[in-house]
């Protein structure tokens, strides 16, 4: 794609894909020197019928002709966007501090905020993982260098707020890279990650909840094998909820929920399923 729009520049690291509200994609990296790019989907179309694209460089175009500096991201990054059509791009800095390039309508360049400054964050280690709200809260979870989980949180008529959500609710600590979320239908607010001994947990809040809960999933869930790595988590419209790895020998992993099982959770090695078509 960068051989084909003039002016671009490659992208250096992992791509981040994310989908604005009028159904245009855009991916977003960094370039050789750190810089933040996008390249997005546009709403015109060559003579075969293709959409085209057009490329930004953040960091040049709207960041530094406005006096604020392009943060020095290290690792992944995480991008989201909310229903009012906000484009964010988040990610940690060589401090652990998470740094956000966000753009919304109405502003006429995109910005740059330090989130753990306004907040009072610990530093975070590993990656970041973001979650939105169907109320238009914004979430970025993480870890700090002790495993504890932090979730630094805003809604709309708000400021930022970091709640440690470990030393609250008695949790576990987490392995820093093995974070995951997921939003249920009904609003239901979930950070999956895996505990020093590989067992699977999951904090999780629903509307009408008080407290968040830790569930140890590899405890209460028949035959299931220990996780290594992350485990992606995903909520479909009808409220079934995977959370899908794979073990340390390969073997694709599936830890699932149904509405109507009574709470009850399974466990399917879905590598020895398939082995009986």
């Amino acid at each position: 794609m960068g051989t084909e729009i003039a002016a671009s520049q490659v992208v250096n690291s992992d791509v981040s894909v994310f989908t604005s509200t009028d159904g245009l994609n855009h991916l977003a990296g960094t370039n050789s020197t750190g810089q933040l790019v996008i390249f997005s989907q546009t709403t015109s179309k060559d003579a075969n019928g293709n959409y085209t694209w057009s490329f930004a460089n953040i960091a040049t175009r709207d960041l530094i002709p406005n006096g604020q500096t392009m943060p020095a991201w290290v690792g992944d990054i995480t991008t989201y966007v909310t229903s009012w059509n906000g484009m964010n791009v988040a990610g940690l800095d060589g401090s652990g501090k998470i740094q956000v390039v966000w753009w919304a309508p109405g502003l006429s360049a995109w910005r740059a905020d330090d989130l753990s400054s306004q907040t009072g964050a610990p530093a975070i280690t590993g990656t970041l993982t973001s979650y939105l709200t169907p109320w238009g809260g914004i979430n970025l979870a993480g870890t700090d260098a002790g495993g504890k989980l932090n979730v630094t949180w805003w809604v709309p008529g708000a400021n930022w707020v970091t709640n440690n959500l470990t030393d609250m609710f008695a949790g576990p600590a987490l392995v820093t890279t093995s974070l995951s979320s997921y939003v249920t239908p009904w609003g239901g607010l979930n950070v999956a990650g895996l505990d020093s001994n590989g067992k699977l947990n999951v904090y999780w809040w629903a509307p009408g909840m008080t407290d968040w809960v830790v569930t140890n999933l590899s405890d209460i869930t028949v035959g299931a094998l220990t996780p290594s790595g992350r485990m992606t988590g995903v909520a479909s419209p009808s409220g079934t909820i995977n959370l899908v790895g794979k073990a340390a020998s390969g073997e694709v992993l599936r830890f699932f929920w149904n509405p109507g099982d009574g709470g009850t959770w399974s466990f399917l090695n879905v590598t020895t399923a398939a082995s009986f078509f």
